[in-house]
Order: C-alpha cells, then sequence, then structure tokens
C-alpha cells in the first residue's frame, strides 16, 4: 500500500495519492498475454487548473516525488471546451451536495492536441442539456455546467452513495429488483424516444439512492442513433466492441443486467441457506 510520506518528500503540487484526480495503468496486447505499458496520473488543484504526469511504472511503485516531478500544467484549451451560448450554469456556491464530472484526463498524454477531450465533454452536455428539457425520474439530474476562465470545467449533478451492485450486495431480501429493471428499462426507452442510445449500460453506471430509486448516470458514450462513438461500451456488458450509437447495443445490454440481477439475488439466496 502506497504511503503519503514513502520517500519523505514534502514539496510539490500532491502531499497525498489520495488527493489525485486518477491513476492509471496502460496495457500492450502481446500474444497470450497484456504487457503494463506505463502509468498514468493527474491532478486538479483548488483553482481547477488541471495536471498530467506519467512514468514507466504499475501502480504500486511511484513515490510522491516521481509524481510532483512529473506532473505538467495542461493548458485550459486542451481539455475545457468554451460554452454555447444556451448552456445552462450550475447555481451552486459550494462544492458540496453535488457531484461535480471533469473531463477525463487519464488519456491525455495520447489525446493532447487532437480536441478529443473537450468534445467528450460538451457532447455530454449536449445530452444532458436535452434531458433537462425533457426528464426523466430514472435519469441522472443535470444542475448544470461551472464556467471558469471563460470555459465548461465540469457539470454539476446529483450525487448518489451507492450503486446497484453495492445495495444487492447489502440486503437484496428488501430491494425491489422487478421494480428497479422496469425502472431501468423505462429510463432507457425514454432515451430512446428522443434518438439517443446510452451505449454503456452496466450495473456501475447504476445508483440507488436512500429510498431505493434506481438512477442511471455517466452519460459519456449517449449519442444520437447512428453517430460514431469516440468511446463505449464496458467489457462484460457488450458482445462485441462497440462502433455506432445503436438501440441495439442498450437492448443487449438489459438483457445481460436483468440476468446478473437475478444470479445476484439467486448467489445469496443460496449462501443463506447455506
Amino acid at each position: 500500500m502506497m504511503s503519503d510520506a514513502k520517500d519523505g518528500s514534502t514539496e510539490g503540487l500532491v502531499r497525498s495519492f489520495k488527493s489525485l484526480h486518477s491513476l492509471s495503468e496502460f496495457f500492450i496486447a502481446e500474444p497470450g498475454e497484456e504487457r503494463l505499458s506505463h502509468l498514468t496520473f493527474t491532478y486538479v488543484d483548488e483553482d481547477d487548473n488541471a495536471f498530467f504526469g506519467s512514468a514507466t511504472c504499475a501502480k504500486r511503485d511511484p513515490t510522491l516525488r516521481l509524481v510532483n516531478d512529473s506532473l505538467k500544467r495542461i493548458p485550459d484549451e486542451d481539455i475545457f471546451s468554451i460554452p454555447p451560448e444556451d448552456t445552462t450554469l450550475a447555481d451552486v456556491t459550494s462544492r458540496n451536495g453535488y457531484y461535480l464530472k471533469r473531463p477525463n484526463l487519464s488519456n491525455y498524454g495520447r489525446l493532447k492536441g487532437l480536441n478529443i477531450i473537450p468534445k467528450i465533454l460538451l457532447d455530454e452536455i449536449q445530452v444532458l442539456e436535452l434531458l433537462k428539457k425533457n426528464p426523466h425520474p430514472n435519469l441522472v439530474y443535470y444542475l448544470g455546467s461551472v464556467i471558469k476562465r471563460g470555459r465548461i470545467i465540469g457539470f454539476a449533478l446529483t450525487k448518489y452513495l451507492q450503486t446497484i451492485e453495492a445495495r444487492l450486495r447489502k440486503d437484496p431480501a428488501s430491494f425491489d429488483t422487478i421494480g428497479a429493471i422496469k425502472g431501468i428499462e423505462s429510463a432507457v426507452e425514454h432515451l430512446h424516444s428522443l434518438g439517443l442510445a446510452y451505449n454503456d449500460l452496466n450495473p456501475a453506471n447504476i445508483m440507488v439512492d436512500n429510498h431505493d430509486h434506481v438512477v442511471i448516470i455517466d452519460l459519456g458514450s449517449c449519442r444520437p442513433f447512428g453517430q460514431k462513438l469516440i468511446s463505449g461500451g464496458t467489457r462484460g456488458w457488450v458482445e462485441q466492441n462497440l462502433d455506432t450509437s445503436e438501440k441495439e447495443n442498450d437492448k443487449i445490454a438489459l438483457r445481460k443486467i436483468r440476468a446478473w440481477a437475478e444470479g445476484m439475488i439467486g448467489s445469496v439466496e443460496q449462501d443463506d441457506q447455506e
């Protein structure tokens, strides 16, 4: 386990590994195995300045000194979009009580200069703006975008504390799984009625509130039908690599979600009997 004082470093931006925005390993596929390529780490300070660094080591190996020496400031224009005129501004006075979704910075090293990171952020905001006008109770609520230095540094969403998987593991007997699946299906049908496919349905993207109400979050892969996907699908929840946004992607995922939920309940019931 990494320690904050592993190398005695007290200088630099990062004082704790827990304060990093991301810490990600990347692998190279080779015949019969995957080989570690490199590690990337990102950090965002109190003024929403973003930093990126990389190293040729595994997650367990970096020191705070290495991280701080490697981090370099990311130019705002590389990751933050200029807000369109009709962008909803988040009416928030503090960072408490909501989730601030920022651009995914872990791939910045290979995407810098391509304008892909700000495009992904803006595409998701456009979907959320449409859903704000056409809401559904089982889709995450968008509070608006957060603007700083003339650019969108992220957007605010309602915060939820646990995934559907965590809820089912905690107390499956008291959870209305059938009702939850119906809510998920209803949300997906609503997206389809707006000409959108979700394209990344899996338990990690389904949250449960304190009243056991299910909500689909993370619309980063949600796009109009037929649009080419920059990213979409999660291994184990798709049957092939997803190239375009299609209804069929969601239908396949929904079947897998139903089977997964039934399996979760069945395995717990079997444990209870034993």
